[in-house]
């Protein structure tokens, strides 16, 4: 709380931005927020937000002056947002309660069904203390984290000269087709936070490859909630949208999740195969819980269907050297 009290009394002094859609973006209060468990997963974005942004190194790339607040938007999204100067990562309220009702409904499944009981009985030792690790709260962590990873890779680019006088110069020169760059901008946002997430699990190398399971369960689960029906991804052309289509995002940024975390643990081909296989079977049985069986085999089975489309949008997708000026992923050396 005591970091939450910091941002409130930082905030006074700069003038917000406003959203496209809305006047001002107001700042939830959240010391009234009746619910008290996302009141507290609240308080600890906040510190999370503060620690990053005041670690030395960050500060380096990104500056002073960068802010961070919750909103009281209840659509489930983050933004970015650059005013005078200052750089503004958002989240809304609704981004929490959504991944907060999603960590409530697998806790309520794993309680019913027992699917998955025996594999989270996991213990991990560390400094010699025996201490119990909670794999729903790593997860609800994991997907907010996302999030914000994604929102600081726009941070970067907008310190790198991004803004919408570029953009509209870029595809101007580039053609290609509708929104080419800005699905380009979205696409490294979400590689950057991938790269950025997996520094988070370092920990598991020490302990346990079943803690990177964990990790690839949760993000895994998150991306594909995020897909209807697979049924009505034969054609996804969507290039006169801001925003890449899921099926193409999902599939970005859960190999380069897991071709890190196999780097990582220094997995064999096998050990690797292992590891998600092990994934995808608990993955498929929480869908299986959720009335959407064979999600994750029909998943992957119509990635390997689309594997020519997808390489050729990404072929075209990274293909101009010029665009490489703005780009976020490499800018963090780890």
């Amino acid at each position: 709380m005591e970091n939450y009290t910091l941002w409130k009394e930082k905030l006074k002094n700069v003038q917000l931005p406003c959203d496209d859609n809305l006047d001002k973006i107001e700042i939830e209060q959240i010391e009234f927020l009746e619910h008290k468990p996302i009141q507290t997963e609240c308080y600890r974005i906040y510190d999370y937000a503060y620690r990053f942004f005041n670690d030395e190194k960050i500060k380096e790339i990104l500056g002073e002056n960068c802010y961070f607040y919750i909103s009281t938007n209840t659509s489930n999204n983050g933004c970015a947002k650059h005013l005078d100067n200052n750089y503004f990562l958002i989240f809304f309220k609704g981004k929490i309660f959504d991944n907060f009702k999603l960590k409530e409904k697998l806790i309520n499944q794993t309680a019913n069904k027992k699917i998955w009981l025996d594999f989270f009985e996991l213990q991990i030792i560390q400094r010699d203390k025996l201490t119990r690790f909670d794999p729903f709260d790593f997860m609800f962590l994991i997907w907010n984290l996302f999030t914000f990873y994604h929102e600081v890779g726009h941070f970067v680019q907008f310190r790198k000269g991004l803004n919408d006088g570029r953009l509209a110069e870029l595809q101007k020169k580039i053609g290609g087709f509708p929104n080419h760059i800005r699905h380009l901008i979205e696409t490294d946002s979400d590689l950057f936070a991938s790269k950025m997430l997996c520094n988070h699990l370092d920990f598991m190398a020490k302990h346990s490859p079943r803690i990177a399971i964990v990790s690839m369960i949760g993000i895994l689960y998150l991306l594909l909630n995020r897909i209807d029906k697979l049924e009505e991804l034969k054609h996804f052309h969507d290039n006169d949208k801001r925003h890449p289509h899921w099926f193409k995002r999902t599939i970005y940024v859960f190999r380069n999740i897991s071709e890190t975390v196999s780097a990582k643990l220094n997995l064999t081909k096998d050990q690797e195969l292992k590891l998600w296989d092990e994934c995808f079977i608990i993955v498929e049985k929480l869908f299986e819980c959720d009335k959407q069986e064979n999600k994750v085999t029909n998943f992957f089975t119509l990635a390997s269907v689309k594997k020519e489309e997808l390489d050729r949008y990404n072929e075209s997708l990274f293909s101009t050297q010029e665009q490489l000026l703005f780009l976020c992923y490499n800018v963090f050396k780890y």
